[in-house]
Formats: C-alpha cells, sequence, structure tokens
C-alpha cells in the first residue's frame, strides 16, 4: 500500500507529455512482512469519497484514505471483501 510523501514514478511509452503516453507506475512496496509485488488496478471515478462509502457499504475496506495529490487528483487504495486490492481516482480536472 502507497503512503502519503512515497515516491512514485509513471511508466511511459515517450518523452515529453506523460498524459497520453503513460500505462501504469512504480511504487514501493510496503514494510508490511511478506508483501508480493502486485499489479493494482485504478479506476476512475467522479467522486472518490462517494465510491468509497458504496465500498465499504459493500463490504469492501480502506487500506489508503482518500487523499489529494497534486496535479493528479483524489486517490484512495481499497480492498473488496474477496481481498483483492484496487485504487480509485478522481482525476485533477486541470488535467
Amino acid at each position: 500500500m502507497p503512503a502519503p510523501g512515497m515516491t512514485y514514478r509513471v511508466l511511459s511509452t515517450s518523452e515529453g507529455d506523460q498524459q497520453d503516453a503513460s500505462f501504469g507506475g512504480v511504487a514501493p512496496l510496503g514494510d508490511g512482512e511478506g508483501e508480493l509485488p502486485r499489479w493494482v488496478p485504478y479506476f476512475h471515478t467522479t467522486d472518490t469519497d462517494a465510491t468509497i462509502a458504496t465500498a465499504q457499504s459493500n463490504g469492501g475496506s480502506v487500506l489508503m484514505p482518500a487523499t489529494d495529490v497534486p496535479e493528479v487528483g483524489r486517490m484512495a487504495w481499497l480492498k473488496d471483501p474477496f481481498g483483492a486490492v484496487f485504487a480509485l481516482l478522481t482525476p485533477d480536472p486541470r488535467m
């Protein structure tokens, strides 16, 4: 799970404008014992906080509370009732 203030590197297929050519990112593993590398899908949502509330009411849990990331948007990490980790992102409207 990423922590606030951590380094997150965006992966891209070209130099210059990263928005059109980006396809993912790399974050360091947490300091939890036995944590393995994994893919974490990001789902676009128009309201991160409302989507978190819906996920929680359906048995999901919050791993990283909603956080505003400058020049990116509002994001959060969640886990579904079966243990699958995923992220939510409401993009910064200026992006």
